[in-house]
């Protein structure tokens, strides 16, 4: 189970309703279903990279990002996206604090470095839905594909996160 030293831990269900969460939203863009990925989030919905901050207040302003999603899964030959849960914390209101990993795998390589990610996600309709978002990814507004620049994947502290660098592969 997933707990937190700063907010309130999180029960085993509320850790196994998040870790599904991530696996649905990536299911969502690996299918190119873009009405399901549009029912997670919850518009306006803030995003930050490390070089831009926008807020997406409508669905076509949403579509701008999947199809960015799109044309990278295109371009790389991506086969898997998979959202690792690093960890989860219990903030207000039925809302989580969300860490995780993001690897986009073409066969059994990296397709792009791994990037790290933070989300609120909070409770609505009896489901989570994301209302901000804080990615590793480096894009400015008017990217066609995603961009991770290798050794600076965390969004908040360049290569380090909490201490380490966490990219298996420079282990």
């Amino acid at each position: 189970m997933t707990t937190s030293t700063t907010g309130s831990a999180i029960t085993r269900d509320e850790h196994w309703r998040i870790k599904a969460y991530l696996e649905c939203l990536a299911a969502r863009v690996m299918d190119r279903d873009f009405d399901g990925y549009a029912n997670m989030i919850a518009l306006p919905i803030v995003v930050v990279t490390r070089n831009m901050r926008v807020v997406r207040t409508t669905r076509e302003e949403l579509r701008i990002g999947f199809d960015i999603w799109m044309r990278t899964l295109d371009t790389h030959g991506a086969t898997a996206l998979v959202h690792r849960l690093c960890d989860a914390e219990r903030v207000s209101g039925g809302r989580y604090m969300v860490d995780y990993d993001t690897d986009l795998l073409r066969g059994d390589q990296w397709a792009l470095p791994t990037f790290k990610n933070l989300l609120m996600l909070r409770e609505e309709g009896g489901g989570l839905r994301m209302e901000q978002m804080v990615s590793g990814v480096s894009n400015e507004e008017g990217q066609r594909l995603l961009r991770v620049e290798p050794g600076n994947t965390d969004p908040l502290f360049g290569t380090m996160h909490h201490g380490q660098d966490n990219d298996p592969r420079h282990a």
